[in-house]
């Protein structure tokens, strides 16, 4: 059932029958990106999403009204629906390239869910809670960080980690907040 957030069927039947609907199912299968693990479904999404967005392929997996099986044509018969037929193609497409990116420890909680839609929830369900307190653990390490033995090349480069993981959570950290954890990290 849609929702007032959800994606019309129109504008599904608009993307499976724009040119550049084929092309980006097939040029999606080549992508590589992070395998989603236990500890890296922030930036799993953040990848994944930009991907998707970027395909038009969004519809897929948002609540969305699926397009109907069948159809009455002209002369009153029921048949497939052809636009169904298409949605269904790019949607295993979909679905097979997501588990195609997420680790095989993953794989056993996403058995029997064959939608994009199916897929993008259950990771969502269970792993978006834990991704909240990510950032919290992750906040909690960038003000943490001390140079102590380490050399300024890696001091620098594990603030920096830190922050880019953060800022691929979408919680970003500004340029005067990344120099006063460095600042602070160096005196102790």
């Amino acid at each position: 059932m849609a929702t007032e957030s959800s994606v019309s069927s129109s504008s599904i039947s608009a993307s499976l029958t724009s040119s550049t609907s084929n092309y980006s199912i097939q040029q999606l299968l080549k992508l590589d990106t992070v395998k989603l693990s236990e500890h890296t479904y922030v930036i799993w999404k953040h990848q994944v999403l930009l991907i998707v967005e970027g395909y038009g392929l969004i519809p897929f997996i948002s609540d969305h009204e699926v397009p109907t099986k069948t159809v009455v044509d002209s002369t009153g018969v029921t048949v497939t629906n052809p636009i169904y037929l298409a949605y269904l193609k790019h949607d295993r497409l979909l679905a097979s390239w997501l588990l195609s990116t997420i680790s095989a420890d993953v794989l056993p909680h996403l058995t029997g869910l064959n939608t994009s839609q199916g897929i993008w929830n259950t990771l969502a369900r269970r792993y978006g809670a834990k991704s909240s307190s990510n950032i919290s653990s992750l906040r909690h390490s960038l003000h943490s960080q001390k140079k102590r033995g380490l050399s300024v090349s890696e001091y620098l480069g594990k603030v920096k980690q830190i922050c880019d993981t953060l800022s691929a959570a979408g919680n970003i950290v500004t340029e005067l907040e990344h120099v006063s954890v460095i600042l602070a990290g160096l005196t102790t």
